[in-house]
């Protein structure tokens, strides 16, 4: 049997001896994690959560592109929580959640906000199934996020991330401006072919060239390159915490 202290309780396994040692490793944010084997506890797992490098690069981006709204959603005990919010400038953390509370806490900030999820664990998947825009990267999700992600990224680089918020803001303001100009242009030419300016045939043209005009302009998206930051700051690499626009970051 694997699991925390409070499965060994369930189980009548005595931990006494190792208590001690137990709590001083969870005060310096690692997370031990007890062994047992035939009703007696043989080992004591110690792991850590180490940050990627691109991680805090990442959340200072967005804050830059003007996203302050970020939450870190994680099942991750509350001082491991708030240890890694404080190193990345996160705020709003949610700590200790299962996978339903993560769900449910972001069905509520979606009533007021467009969010995109960023996740990679199995108790991301319900969340990630409430949000406007579900993201995951290949290298480190989970088949069945791959399966419920709007956005697949192909590189493993947490900046990809921001470069393709960047990207979707400047193409959705690129389609609203061909279709205000789309309008205007109908409108005009639509009032002088009322008056008679125009005979039938040549409204009917220059309503191709609209067209035209519209494929033309929704063409320079190919070539649209995204906003880029210069923020480094080192923090010491390994799988680690995401975010989410309001951006809500997932962690198993």
């Amino acid at each position: 049997m694997i699991g925390n202290d409070e499965i060994m309780r369930d189980y009548n396994i005595d931990i006494s001896l190792y208590l001690d040692k137990y709590e001083i490793l969870k005060n310096n944010f690692y997370t031990p994690i007890f062994v047992a084997i035939n009703g007696k506890l043989s080992a004591i797992i110690i792991l850590k959560d180490v940050l990627r490098n691109d991680s805090y690069n990442t959340i200072q981006t967005f804050k830059g592109y003007g996203i302050n709204n970020i939450t870190l959603l994680t099942g991750d005990k509350h001082e491991n929580a708030i240890h890694i919010g404080e190193q990345l400038g996160i705020n709003r953390i949610y700590s200790e959640c299962s996978l339903q509370e993560k769900s449910d806490i972001v069905r509520k900030i979606s009533r007021r906000n467009t969010v995109l999820m960023m996740g990679d664990g199995i108790n991301d998947v319900m969340a990630m199934r409430e949000v406007d825009v579900s993201v995951c990267l290949t290298n480190t999700a989970c088949d069945r996020v791959f399966m419920h992600s709007d956005c697949i990224i192909l590189d493993d680089n947490l900046m990809r991330v921001c470069e393709f918020v960047s990207l979707s803001k400047k193409s959705y303001n690129a389609i609203q401006n061909t279709i205000t100009f789309s309008r205007l242009y109908n409108l005009i030419l639509g009032g002088f072919a009322f008056f008679g300016y125009f005979d039938a045939f040549t409204a009917k043209s220059l309503n191709t060239l609209n067209s035209l005009y519209v494929l033309l302009l929704n063409k320079r998206i190919e070539y649209f390159i995204p906003d880029r930051l210069h923020i480094q700051k080192d923090i010491s690499s390994n799988q680690g915490y995401y975010l989410q626009n309001q951006f809500t970051i997932g962690r198993g």
